[in-house]
């Protein structure tokens, strides 16, 4: 590892500073130099900081809002999609019943199973886009 050559002169140092701030408003130093070179500059600097504040608040809340009633909604929609495939299933069942209690056991069993495969499809499908949401 090379060795750093020491300045031969205390003229030759030199010091370097860095100061970095963060934030919707510059310090206050900087603030006072701003109202220096044009009065009131500072406080139209802070009434827009404000501005931007309470509209970033209010962006927030917005988002929140949408996600709220996003996930409302999409729950909702399942819930009807459960409860739709249990009375197409039942439907078909409770067809399927009175088809064989009045002489025809193949087409009743068809509907049954035509109902069983339309609500197994149903809630496949339902199974496959929720990993599809999560993934």
């Amino acid at each position: 590892m090379p060795k750093m050559k020491r300045p031969a002169t205390p003229q030759e140092e030199m010091l370097v500073t860095q100061q970095i701030y963060q934030g919707p408003l510059p310090p206050p130093k900087v603030l006072e130099s701003y109202d220096k070179i044009r009065p009131g500059t500072a406080q139209e600097i802070v009434e827009l900081a404000q501005e931007a504040q309470k509209h970033y608040i209010f962006m927030d809340r917005q988002e929140v809002r949408r996600e709220f009633w996003s996930l409302t909604f999409s729950f909702i929609i399942g819930l009807v999609g459960q409860l739709g495939s249990i009375a197409i299933t039942l439907a078909g069942f409770y067809m399927a019943y009175f088809y064989i209690k009045a002489g025809e056991p193949t087409l009743g069993y068809w509907i049954a199973g035509s109902a069983t495969v339309i609500c197994g499809y149903l809630i496949w499908w339902k199974v496959q886009e929720t990993k599809k949401d999560k993934g």
